[in-house]
């Protein structure tokens, strides 16, 4: 049976539209948790049981992110998850609301969502999103470069894949018959 392709419509990130999936880290349309001077801070709630990781990651463009076939998805049990953009250039997040642990998302509940560059994301414990490279589709040539804030634990299993702790992975071909892809 020929796989059926699921097509998100990228649409802009809001602090409504984002909730059910997390923060946003420096959306100008929420008010600063604390200004002093010239300086503005917005704050996550960031949670991690176990030590943190910080990566830097830089993606190479391949191909236009409409090109992409979202296969396999996962959530983290332990731990929040920021995505923070080095550059101020756009990148797609594809991600759907929390579920209990174990529980597999609803196919129709993921949505892509267009970040511009200026702000990071902070995924909720549970949330589901991309499983592996690249975490954000990136638009434009050549590179786009972000800092990934999550557990060491959690980065040291996916590295190593086997039965896991702390990470639920769905295969979206197997458990849907289904891949995902974005449209403009």
């Amino acid at each position: 049976m020929a796989l059926k392709t699921k097509y998100l419509k990228i649409e802009p990130i809001t602090e409504k539209a984002f909730v059910p999936f997390g923060d946003i880290l420096g959306s100008l349309s929420r008010k600063p948790d604390r200004q002093v001077s010239n300086n503005i801070s917005w704050w996550s709630k960031f949670e991690c049981t176990g030590k943190v990781n910080v990566s830097y990651v830089k993606y190479l463009y391949r191909h236009p992110p409409t090109d992409y076939e979202l296969t396999r998805v996962s959530q983290h049990k332990s731990v929040t998850q920021a995505i923070i953009p080095l550059e101020a250039k756009p990148s797609i997040f594809i991600c759907a609301p929390p579920t209990p642990w174990g529980v597999k998302p609803p196919l129709d509940s993921f949505r892509a969502f267009l970040l511009d560059g200026t702000a990071g994301v902070v995924m909720k414990k549970l949330c589901w999103h991309t499983l592996g490279a690249p975490a954000v589709y990136i638009v434009n040539p050549p590179t786009f470069s972000i800092i990934d804030i999550s557990e060491i634990a959690t980065q040291q299993e996916l590295r190593n894949p086997g039965p896991y702790k702390y990470t639920f992975e769905v295969n979206l071909p197997e458990t849907y018959n289904s891949i995902i892809k974005v449209k403009w």
